[in-house]
């Protein structure tokens, strides 16, 4: 079982038995691996790029704009596709 959310990503691992029950095989776990964590790297890398100080000039000059590629950035995490072909 994979729960992976906007903070968080959640990991259980449980088995069926023939009775329907249902037990716990491996315990829970799970870290800060979440969609926001990934959001905030990509603006840290910006930052890297273009200086912390043009990024909040921009923000502030901009903020449609800088909206615009968070967005753009959250969409094309969700169209992501691998296409490494190693297995």
């Amino acid at each position: 079982l994979v729960d992976v959310g906007g903070g968080t990503a959640d990991i259980a691992c449980h088995q069926v038995d023939d009775g329907g029950r249902i037990r716990q095989i491996a315990a829970p776990s799970g870290g800060a691996w979440g969609s926001t964590y990934v959001d905030q790297n990509f603006l840290t890398i910006l930052k890297q790029i273009f200086g912390e100080e043009w990024m909040d000039e921009f923000k502030t000059k901009y903020p449609a704009k800088y909206i615009e590629i968070l967005g753009n950035f959250r969409e094309a995490k969700k169209n992501y596709k691998n296409t490494d072909k190693k297995k």
